[in-house]
């Protein structure tokens, strides 16, 4: 599985998704299954699911509000911050192909 990343992720997340067989592509790179946006506003969630990959994104933990807007703009799915790679991994695996 391959996925595109907006925004920052550590070498920590990097490792741990490589590690379960999650490869990190480049923004224009062909492949990926889904978009991982760490960090990313409202409005930029909101353009980006409006294209063709199904986003993920984060928010902090007990933001509630923010979890509801983050849906509303519509990402296919919301972990926790800080984002933990076994729990992004199975958020990927559910929502696109192996």
């Amino acid at each position: 599985m391959a996925i595109r990343v907006e925004g920052t992720i550590d070498d920590e997340l990097r490792l741990g998704l490589a590690a379960s067989g999650v490869r990190v592509v480049g923004l224009d790179e062909p492949g990926a299954t889904a978009l991982f946006a760490p960090g990313a506003t409202i409005a930029r969630l909101t353009e980006l699911a409006s294209q063709s990959l199904p986003v993920v994104t984060d928010v902090e933990p007990g933001d509630f509000e923010g979890l509801t807007a983050r849906v509303r703009a519509g990402v296919r799915d919301v972990i926790a911050r800080p984002a933990r790679a076994e729990v992004l991994t199975r958020k990927l695996r559910r929502i696109g192909p192996a």
